[in-house]
């Protein structure tokens, strides 16, 4: 019948090569009789035209549909067993790797699952847990530090100044309280660092407002700004502001005027650029200056603290934008801060008219 012979020549290209690799004879012909009870038929070149016949007793009592569904079905549903399993491995390690990127991205992360799945998979979210954990408790401790110290050295300042205010040496009165503003200054920034804006609450900014509060800010500086459309985005305000205020101060402090300060939308990203005509910076210094306490050869004669980009990057950090720094062709350092802006929500359906909502609502099912 026609069935049989779909289900012998199945059978019968499974077992030719079967053979073949089991020999290692090129040419094996094999032939399936099923009636009038099950054998199996075989010939190669080397028996000149005689075939050897082997009855299939074991299979005698299966039907051909039996023997191909084994065949067939098993591997099918190992297949989608292996399928299910390499999902259920796969999930927890997408979590695991969900939660890396956003720590890498803010600074925290979720505590994964520890108490389900393989093994394996709790062992590494036990380690990833316990990484996280110290982590957050050396930052902890670190502010705490730092925040201790600032306001330790606040009183002794403070006592330092009234003191040099009282000095009858007009230049050594003034040497005095330009050291100690300076100090307050570096204290100024060791808090900035350590209130890195992480804590303040998300709100629509309009970039262009925040940058001309910075142009009247830093009067009579001379700050050319660029105004261009961008849109409204949720952002820390505050920490923005720091930010740019900390870029226009190395501009001023280590670059010349005019300061260039504009903002643009480019590949959804609002990019804010601030620009000084000073000298610029080795190329090679460039990523240098963005890790804490790190500074250029150019402010080594100027007072500070090394910590204006760190604390640029770790506001960057945490809207998850991007910082570019480069020296411009026509002098200068060039400071790139690229925003991304958020897509917008699709909007909600407000068709009011129910037949309009029915017709809808089968269109998007059926």
């Amino acid at each position: 019948s026609v069935r049989d012979k779909i289900i012998a020549e199945f059978f019968t290209n499974q077992v030719e090569q079967k053979l073949a690799n089991e020999i290692g004879a090129k040419d094996v012909t094999v032939y399936f009789q099923f009636k009038p009870s099950p054998r199996i038929w075989i010939q190669t070149p080397e028996m000149h035209g005689n075939w050897v016949r082997e009855p299939l007793k074991t299979y005698a009592n299966y039907s051909p549909e039996l023997l191909v569904g084994w065949v067939v079905g098993v591997p099918l549903v190992s297949a989608i067993i292996i399928l299910i399993l390499v999902r259920q491995m796969n999930r927890p390690l997408r979590r695991l790797q969900n939660a890396a990127n956003e720590y890498s991205k803010s600074g925290t992360a979720p505590y994964l699952d520890t108490n389900h799945g393989p093994l394996e998979i709790r062992q590494v979210n036990q380690a990833f847990n316990r990484m996280v954990y110290t982590l957050e408790q050396t930052e902890r401790e670190r502010r705490i530090m730092l925040a201790g110290i600032s306001h330790d050295l606040r009183t002794p300042l403070t006592r330092i100044r009234l003191t040099a205010e009282m000095l009858p040496d007009e230049f050594l009165r003034e040497g005095l309280v330009y050291d100690v503003d300076d100090m307050d200054a570096i204290l100024n920034q060791f808090i900035s660092y350590m209130r890195d804006g992480s804590d303040e609450e998300l709100k629509d900014t309009n970039i262009n407002i925040l940058l001309q509060e910075l142009v009247v800010q830093f009067k009579p500086l001379d700050i050319r700004f660029n105004m261009q459309d961008v849109p409204i985005i949720p952002a820390r305000s505050l920490s923005l502001k720091r930010l740019i205020a900390n870029l226009i101060n190395n501009a001023k402090r280590y670059g010349a005027e005019p300061i260039e300060l504009s903002a643009k939308v480019e590949n959804e990203h609002i990019l804010i650029t601030v620009a000084d005509h000073g000298e610029g910076i080795p190329e090679d210094q460039i990523e240098e200056l963005m890790q804490p306490f790190v500074r250029g050869n150019s402010a080594r004669t100027i007072q500070g603290s090394g910590l204006g980009l760190a604390i640029v990057k770790r506001i960057v950090d945490i809207h998850q934008g991007e910082i570019q720094i480069h020296n411009r062709e026509q002098g200068g350092l060039e400071v790139i801060i690229s925003l991304p802006i958020p897509k917008p929500a699709p909007e909600e359906n407000t068709t009011h008219n129910p037949l309009e909502k029915i017709k809808q609502t089968l269109s998007e099912r059926f």
